[in-house]
C-alpha cells in the first residue's frame, strides 16, 4: 500500500489568499450526527456536556456526513431522503442546500474554493456542488459504496470504498486511481496537519485505524478497537477523534495513538463528525505612523503583540528570507507555523492545507475577509528557540470592522530582535523596517576617519550632496564630499560616492473579482467597472497604472493583468479575475397551433422543428410534456405540448404549442341492397324480412354504432328503412334502403255446389246462386260469373264460370254446373265415398216413390232395400240424398240401384 508522493512547493511571487467571514465565536465545538434519532448533537470543547443549542432536528432523515463552512454554517448529508441540509451553528435555522444528483449521500468535504463534495453511497458517484447548491457529477469510476471523503493539502480528493476495501484518489479533473487496497470496510478519512491520511477500518474480528504517511506507506496507528469505528476528525493540536456509533462514544487519540473516551452519550450516534475551532480576534496596531500597507509600517520597539489582544500577529516563515530588505515574496503555509508558543494562528479559509501567500506581491485588497479559527497552545520548542534559527516574520495588519468580521488592511515584514517571554503574550522588539530597497543614510562626520591631524583635533564639514547621472527619481549618483581641518590650518578632503539605484517594484493590489452579466442580446459584457487597484511606490514617486482589459469581455473568465510602473520603469503586476455570466434566457418559438381530425393523426413531438436562439450561440431543445385538456370523447380534446430551450449556461425557457383534436367527419355508410318480398300467407304484410347489413367506414378507426328504423312487419308497398352510423364523438351519417312488399296472393273465390233444379217450363228454369270472394289485402271483392245469377238456364247442364280480380291484378276462378231437369226423368246426381260410408244423391221424378237397394257383394245379384221409401213431391223437383253407413266396411264391393214405384 504505497503511492508516489506528490511534490509540494511554496511558489515565490504568487499571491493566493482564501478569505471567509467569521460570525460566531466558540471554543472547539463538536458536531455529531445521530442517524438513529435523526439529530445532530453538539458538544463543548471538553466533550462533557451539550451546548444550549445541543440538538439539531429540523428536516433530518438518517443523517450521515457533516462539514463546517466558515464559522456559521453546518452542512449535513441526509442519507434517508437524498438531500443536503445547511444549518447555522446554533441550530435555529435550516434550509435545503442541495436535492439533486444525490443517492444515499454519506461523506461531505469542502475544497479550497468552497465547493462542497458529497459521496453517493447508493449510486457509486461523487457529486460536486457550488456555493449555490448547483451540482455536477465529479467522479464515478472506481467507486464502490463510497463513504468518507477528504482533501489532501495539494487539493486531491480521497474516497473510502466501503464496498471493496480500497481508497481511491482523484485529481481536480475527477480522474481517479487506486491509492490503497487490502482494507476492510473502510469508512472515515481525515488528514493531519502533516498530510498523513488516517482511515477507519472494520475487520471480521477486529477494528483499527490505518495511517498513511506522505509517501503513501501504511501502518496501524491504533488497533484492537471496538467494532465499527466510523467518522474521523483532527483538532488543532493533531489529536484524532474517532466515533463508535454502535456504542454512542467518541474516543480521542493523541499523536502517539493512545486513546481515551472523550464523549460518552446515552444515545447511539456519530455517523458523521466535524470540529469547529475557536475564534481569534486581532486588531490594528495602535502605534503611528503605520499606513497599513506592506513595507510602510515603521514598527516601534517594545510593543505588545499576539495572543488575543489587539495588535499585529507575527508568523514564523520557513522560507529563504534571511536578509534585511529588500526581500522577495514568499509563501506561508500552515505547516510552517505550528510551533509558535502562545501566539494565535490565522487560517485564511478554505482547506487548512492550502498555501497562504504574503509578501510584496500579495493580492490582498482592502475589505477582503478572513477567518482566524483557533489559537495554538501546544508547542514542541519555545518561541525564543525558533527565533534563533530564523527571526523573520510577516505580520498581517487586521482590524475588526464589527465583532464578527475581520478585515485585513495590509502586511508588514520585520525581523524580531528579541522576545521578553515565552508564555502568555510576549513582548517583542522589532527592528525598524525601511520603506525602500535603498535608503540613503544622512551625512555622518563622525564616521570619517581622519589621520595626521595637527594637535590631534580636527573639524569635519560636509558639502551639499552633488547629484549626477539621474535618470529617474530613484536612479542617480550622489557625490558627498567631506572636509577635515586641523588647528594648524591643514585641510583634507574625501568624496563618498553613493549610488542610488532602487529596484524595489511598486506594490499593487488588484481590485476584487468582478462578476457581471452579459449585455442584452449578446454573449459579451461591455462597460465593465473593474475598480481601481491600490498602488504604492515607496521610493520613486507616482505610479503609472494600466491593464490589458478588453473593451468587451467574452462570456467566462478573463484574467485582467494590471501593471504598475514607477517613474524608474520598475514594474509590478497583479491579476484580477472578471467573470461574465450568461443569465439571459434563450428565445423559443413554438410551431403554430395545429388542428387534426383524429387522435391517430396527432403529430409526434419534434424538437427539431422548434426555432430557438440564444445570445451565446447553441441552444438545446427538448420535449417536456403533453397535457390533455377539455376531452369530451376519444377524438375530441386539446393537447398543450411544452418544449424547453436550454442554453450552454443552463438558462432555460419553455413554450407551448396547442394541438386541437376535433373529429367532425361523419362516418361512411352504404345501405344494403333494396329488398322485394311477398306478403305473408293470408296477410297483407311481410314479416321476418332479411334486410342484410350496411357497409361502414370510421374515419378515426373507432367503433361505430349502427341502427335502423325498420318495423317488425312491413306493409304492402314500399317502405324506406333509414340506417344510421354514429361514432364515439356523435358524428353520424344516414342512408335509405327500400323494402318492397308485393301482394302475389290470388284472392279466394267460393262457388256453390252444382245446382239441380226442375225445369219450370219447357224453356228451362230461372236459377239464382251466390258466389263469395275474399282477399288478403282487398275487401268487398265481387266475383264475375257467366252466366250471371238469375239467368234462365235451359233444360240440361249449363256450366257457370266465375272470376275474381284483386286490386293488384291477382285473379282466381271457380265454376259449377246448373242442371235443369225434366221432372219426369230420374237423374242420379252422384255416388261418392264419405269416410267409410257411401253418399248417394239423385233427383226424383215427380209423383214417384222409391227405395235404394244395395248388393251384398260384387258376385251376387241379390239386391236388398237399404233405405226406406222416399217420395217425390207432386210439383217442382227435389234432390234426394241417402247415406249408406258402413257400406265399405260391410261390403268391400257393393252395387246400388233405385227402385221406383208409382
Amino acid at each position: 500500500m504505497k503511492r508516489i508522493a506528490k511534490g509540494s512547493s511554496f511558489a515565490l511571487g504568487v499571491a493566493v489568499l482564501f478569505w471567509q467571514a467569521s460570525l460566531y465565536a466558540h471554543a472547539n465545538t463538536f458536531y455529531l450526527t445521530n442517524p438513529s434519532n435523526n439529530t445532530v448533537n453538539v458538544f463543548n470543547s471538553s466533550g462533557s456536556g451539550r451546548l444550549p443549542y445541543a440538538t439539531f432536528t429540523f428536516d433530518l432523515s438518517n443523517p450521515g456526513g457533516i462539514a463546517i463552512a466558515g464559522s456559521n454554517s453546518v452542512y449535513v448529508a441526509n442519507y434517508g431522503n437524498n438531500t443536503i441540509m445547511v444549518f447555522n451553528t446554533n441550530g435555529t435555522s435550516d434550509s435545503v442546500f442541495a436535492n439533486t444528483g444525490l443517492n444515499e449521500p454519506t461523506g461531505l468535504a469542502f475544497d479550497k474554493s468552497g465547493n462542497l463534495y458529497a459521496a453517493n453511497y447508493g449510486s457509486n458517484t461523487i457529486e460536486k456542488f457550488n456555493s449555490s447548491g448547483q451540482g455536477t457529477l465529479f467522479a464515478s469510476n472506481g467507486l464502490n459504496g463510497p463513504v468518507g471523503i477528504a482533501f489532501d493539502p495539494q487539493g486531491n480528493l480521497y474516497a473510502a470504498n466501503y464496498g471493496n476495501g480500497t481508497i481511491e484518489e482523484f485529481g481536480s479533473n475527477g480522474v481517479g486511481s487506486v491509492f490503497a487496497t487490502g482494507l476492510s470496510q473502510p469508512w472515515g478519512l481525515a488528514f493531519d496537519s502533516h498530510g498523513n491520511l488516517y482511515v477507519s477500518n472494520n475487520g471480521s474480528f477486529s477494528a483499527w485505524i490505518e495511517k498513511y504517511n506522505s509517501n503513501g506507506v501504511g501502518s496501524v496507528f491504533a488497533g484492537n478497537l471496538n467494532p465499527f469505528p466510523a467518522a474521523l476528525a483532527f483538532d488543532a493540536a493533531d489529536n484524532l477523534y474517532v466515533t463508535f456509533p454502535y456504542y454512542g462514544v467518541t474516543e480521542k487519540f493523541n499523536t502517539n495513538g493512545t486513546g481515551s473516551i472523550f464523549i460518552s452519550d446515552s444515545e447511539p450516534g456519530g455517523a458523521g463528525l466535524a470540529i469547529q475551532f475557536s475564534q481569534l480576534v486581532v486588531g490594528c496596531p495602535t502605534n503611528p505612523p503605520c499606513t497599513n500597507i506592506l513595507g510602510q509600517c515603521f514598527m516601534s520597539t517594545n510593543t505588545m503583540y499576539g495572543g488575543n489582544g489587539a495588535g499585529v500577529i507575527p508568523f514564523y516563515v520557513n522560507s529563504n528570507v534571511t536578509a534585511n530588505p529588500p526581500f522577495v515574496p514568499y509563501s506561508l503555509g500552515r505547516h510552517d507555523y505550528l510551533n509558535i508558543q502562545a501566539l494565535g494562528e490565522l487560517d485564511f479559509g478554505g482547506d487548512w492545507g492550502s498555501n497562504l501567500v504574503a509578501g510584496c506581491g500579495c493580492s490582498v485588497s482592502d475589505g477582503e475577509m478572513f477567518q482566524p479559527p483557533h489559537g495554538r497552545q501546544s508547542i514542541t520548542e519555545s518561541f525564543s528557540q525558533r527565533l534563533a534559527t530564523n527571526p523573520y516574520v510577516v505580520m498581517p495588519v487586521a482590524s475588526p470592522v464589527n465583532p464578527n468580521v475581520i478585515t485585513v488592511t495590509g502586511f508588514v515584514w520585520a525581523k524580531i530582535l528579541s522576545v521578553a517571554g515565552v508564555d502568555g503574550n510576549p513582548t517583542l522588539t522589532f527592528e525598524n523596517v525601511t520603506p525602500c530597497g535603498n535608503q540613503v543614510p544622512p551625512p555622518d562626520g563622525s564616521s570619517v576617519l581622519v589621520s595626521n591631524a595637527c594637535g590631534g583635533v580636527y573639524a569635519v564639514t560636509v558639502d551639499p550632496d552633488v547629484i549626477s547621472n539621474q535618470t529617474c527619481p530613484s536612479h542617480y549618483t550622489i557625490t558627498r564630499t567631506y572636509h577635515a581641518t586641523d588647528p594648524c590650518g591643514n585641510t583634507g578632503s574625501i568624496s563618498q560616492i553613493i549610488t542610488v539605484n532602487d529596484t524595489t517594484p511598486p506594490v499593487i493590489d488588484c481590485p476584487g473579482t468582478v462578476t457581471v452579466s452579459t449585455d442584452a442580446g449578446k454573449c459579451t459584457a461591455s462597460n465593465v467597472n473593474l475598480g481601481t487597484p491600490s498602488v504604492f511606490s515607496s521610493c520613486s514617486g507616482p505610479v503609472t497604472l494600466s491593464n490589458n482589459a478588453p473593451s468587451i469581455f467574452q462570456k467566462g473568465t478573463t484574467h485582467v493583468i494590471w501593471t504598475a510602473i514607477d517613474p524608474c520603469g520598475i514594474m509590478a503586476t497583479c491579476t484580477q479575475i472578471v467573470t461574465v455570466v450568461d443569465n439571459q434566457l434563450p428565445s423559443i418559438t413554438c410551431p403554430a397551433p395545429v388542428a387534426v381530425s383524429c387522435a391517430s393523426a396527432m403529430p409526434s413531438p419534434n424538437p427539431g422543428s422548434i426555432v430557438a436562439t440564444d445570445n451565446c450561440g447553441s441552444v438545446t431543445v427538448t420535449f417536456v410534456s403533453d397535457t390533455i385538456t377539455n376531452q369530451s370523447c376519444p377524438d375530441r380534446y386539446t393537447v398543450l405540448r411544452v418544449y424547453k430551450a436550454t442554453d450552454s449556461a443552463n438558462n432555460s425557457v419553455t413554450c407551448t404549442q396547442t394541438i386541437t383534436v376535433n373529429s367532425t367527419v361523419a362516418p361512411g355508410i352504404t345501405a344494403p341492397a333494396d329488398v322485394a318480398v311477398g306478403t305473408d300467407a293470408g296477410q297483407c304484410y311481410a314479416s321476418n324480412v332479411a334486410l342484410g347489413s350496411p357497409v361502414t367506414f370510421s374515419p378515426c378507426g373507432g367503433a361505430l354504432t349502427i341502427t335502423n328504423n325498420a318495423p317488425a312487419v312491413f306493409p304492402k308497398g314500399n317502405t324506406q328503412v333509414i340506417w344510421s352510423a354514429t361514432d364515439s364523438c356523435g358524428n353520424s351519417s344516414n342512408v335509405t334502403q327500400n323494402v318492397l312488399v308485393v301482394d302475389n296472393q290470388p284472392p279466394l273465390v267460393a262457388c256453390p255446389s252444382n245446382i239441380l233444379v226442375n225445369a219450370q217450363d219447357t224453356n228451362g228454369a230461372i236459377v239464382a246462386f251466390s258466389v263469395t270472394a275474399a282477399d288478403n289485402c282487398d275487401s268487398n271483392l265481387v266475383a264475375s260469373c257467366s252466366p250471371v245469377s238469375g239467368s234462365e238456364f235451359a233444360i240440361g247442364t249449363t256450366p257457370v264460370n266465375c272470376v275474381v280480380v284483386d286490386s293488384v291484378g291477382n285473379t282466381n276462378t271457380c265454376s259449377f254446373n246448373v242442371t235443369v231437369v225434366d221432372p219426369s226423368v230420374f237423374n242420379i246426381l252422384s255416388v261418392s265415398a264419405q269416410n267409410s260410408d257411401v253418399a248417394l244423391s239423385w233427383v226424383m221424378p215427380l209423383g214417384l216413390t222409391g227405395v235404394v237397394q244395395g248388393s251384398a257383394d260384387s258376385l251376387s245379384n241379390d239386391f236388398a232395400d237399404v233405405s226406406g221409401p222416399f217420395y217425390a213431391p207432386g210439383s217442382g223437383s227435389i234432390t234426394n240424398n241417402y247415406l249408406d253407413t258402413g257400406a265399405q266396411t260391410n261390403f268391400p264391393q257393393r252395387f246400388y240401384r233405385i227402385r221406383l214405384t208409382p
